[in-house]
């Protein structure tokens, strides 16, 4: 059972890895060929399309996706490597997510009811293994081992405090990886306008270029910084929801193994003991005697 439990969570993990590492290399791949078809190097694209620009003042230049992202210069790269990595992260905990919410969704449905504590355990042992069922079975051991149920609480509380911080690990590469996205928009911002001064000329074509790549890497920065953003935010509030879930079936199940301990030492009573008719019987009060006059026997004396 705890071998077939342990392979039923490691193999759909590894496989959701596989999984996203594989979107990573494709999109990576396809940026690569891209730019492998380009025989113009970035820095010879650039200078024609800013003369493009200059020369086609009055008519609208065609900007696309592919050749706003080659104008990021060096930071293509660097670019490119944070929004595969991002993504990668993205789909892979949310498939986690998603196949965690599936398989606890018939026992977070199920009713618990005080005298019938052993279909909760059908339920955990017949499912597959998930975070309501590691938690449920982890309460009823610990009711079993101390038949107690205040000592849940404790381990309901360490549980959902060790999820969270789990959960922390994969929210901080999010913001690492965005901040780093934004930090490096900065910098491309930084790098246009040394790259316009350093030149020594400051014509219309030189002028064009690097402010061309310092808006550019900002732009192209800020972007994926909100799309990490994003996808994080999504992940989170499937995490958030399925964990409320988790928390209400707990303290149902706690309020339940609480009734069973209570009911054992007999803290409760099935029906209410019936009153004595002698309670609720009316004393009337008596008549207060009267009292009696004293009559003094009378002795007549005889002379």
């Amino acid at each position: 059972m705890n071998r077939d439990s342990k392979t039923d969570k490691v193999m759909p993990k590894r496989n959701y890895l596989i999984f996203s590492i594989a979107i990573m290399v494709l999109l990576v791949g396809i940026v690569t060929i891209q730019a492998g078809n380009k025989n113009v190097p970035a820095a010879v694209a650039e200078n024609e399309l800013v003369n493009d620009q200059a020369q086609n003042a009055d008519s609208p230049a065609k900007l696309t996706v592919w050749n706003i992202i080659k104008m990021t210069d060096w930071l293509f790269w660097p670019f490119t490597l944070i929004t595969a990595v991002g993504i990668m992260l993205c789909i892979y905990f949310t498939l986690l997510e998603l196949q965690d919410k599936s398989r606890s969704r018939r026992l977070l449905q199920s009713e618990i009811k005080p005298n019938d504590i052993r279909s909760v355990l059908q339920v955990i042992r017949g499912g597959q293994a998930s975070r309501a069922s590691r938690l449920l079975n982890q309460m009823i051991a610990t009711f079993n081992k101390t038949n107690h149920a205040e000592p849940i609480s404790n381990d309901v509380g360490q549980f959902l405090n060790g999820e969270r911080e789990s959960f922390e690990t994969f929210n901080r590469v999010i913001n690492f990886l965005s901040d780093s996205a934004g930090a490096l928009g900065l910098l491309g911002t930084v790098w246009g306008i040394f790259q316009t001064f350093h030149a020594g000329k400051l014509d219309g074509p030189t002028i064009l270029q690097g402010m061309s790549i310092s808006l550019v890497t900002t732009l192209v920065g800020l972007i994926i910084s909100l799309l990490l953003n994003m996808g994080a935010t999504y992940v989170f509030t499937i995490f958030n929801e399925q964990l409320k879930s988790i928390s209400g079936k707990a303290e149902e199940l706690r309020q339940a193994l609480l009734y069973l301990e209570n009911r054992t030492n007999g803290h409760y009573q099935t029906e209410p003991a019936p009153a004595q008719p002698e309670d609720f019987r009316v004393v009337k009060p008596q008549p207060v005697p009267k009292r009696k006059k004293r009559v003094q026997d009378r002795v007549e004396v005889a002379f």
